[in-house]
């Protein structure tokens, strides 16, 4: 579960450079941990902002979101005559202003689920930060990411890191799985020449697989980190 975080952006907006560098050379301890929790949290934005479109589940409900304006922009021309949408619907507050003017059950059902969607992929950005952050933590580390595959379904990413380096990751990040487990397990397969990591924003489980109509396992990692 992504967890609640304060939605400061764009810092330089409020504060000039000037009054920052004032701020930082006159700051306490506590007065600069507050500004590395800003910069971490905008870090996070901008890693989300770039690279969420590599995560399919993101991608597909970007496309749903697109597919929806269509849907939107066919009843509201439908309603108004054509051309209407493209001509008006490039304001801010177009969708809030249209329903207040002309409320019609049609546009209003499909408005809302336009926010819905919206709704869900903040939520989903605001979690594929720190996932994008953890693996720059481990690349930072020293560790060598041999390959990085994104689940279909979740915002699941799994990480294959070379086995000799189990040992040292465990020591690194290891406050943050079962390190007792992880080291048996590897030690029980010597010749394999990798082991993973799995970086999601929730515990691993079942999910129904349409196509078979079944329930099925999400892929199993040696690690799995929570964030």
């Amino acid at each position: 579960m992504a967890r609640h975080r304060r939605r400061l952006q764009h810092v330089g907006q409020i504060v000039s450079a000037d009054c920052m560098r004032q701020y930082v050379a006159h700051a306490q301890l506590e007065d600069l941990q507050f500004v590395q929790q800003l910069i971490d949290e905008r870090t996070e934005e901008i890693l989300a902002e770039q690279g969420a479109g590599e995560f399919p589940a993101f991608a597909r409900l970007a496309q749903k979101r697109q597919d929806q304006l269509v849907v939107l922009q066919r009843l509201i021309d439908h309603e108004q005559g054509r051309g209407y949408y493209q001509k008006h619907a490039t304001a801010p507050s177009f969708f809030q202003d249209y329903l207040r003017d002309y409320p019609t059950d049609a546009i209003f059902d499909a408005t809302h689920e336009l926010w819905d969607i919206d709704d869900a992929l903040r939520r989903m950005q605001a979690a594929i930060g720190p996932i994008i952050q953890w693996q720059r933590r481990i690349r930072k580390a020293g560790f060598t990411i041999n390959q990085t595959r994104h689940s279909q379904r979740s915002l699941s990413v799994y990480l294959y890191l070379p086995i000799h380096q189990a040992e040292a990751f465990a020591i690194v990040f290891g406050q943050n799985f079962d390190v007792p487990r992880f080291l048996d397990m590897v030690a029980h397969r010597p010749t394999d020449p990798e082991f993973s990591v799995r970086l999601s924003d929730h515990v691993t489980g079942l999910y129904y697989n349409q196509r078979e109509g079944a329930q099925r396992r999400y892929r199993e990692a040696d690690i799995n980190l929570y964030v």
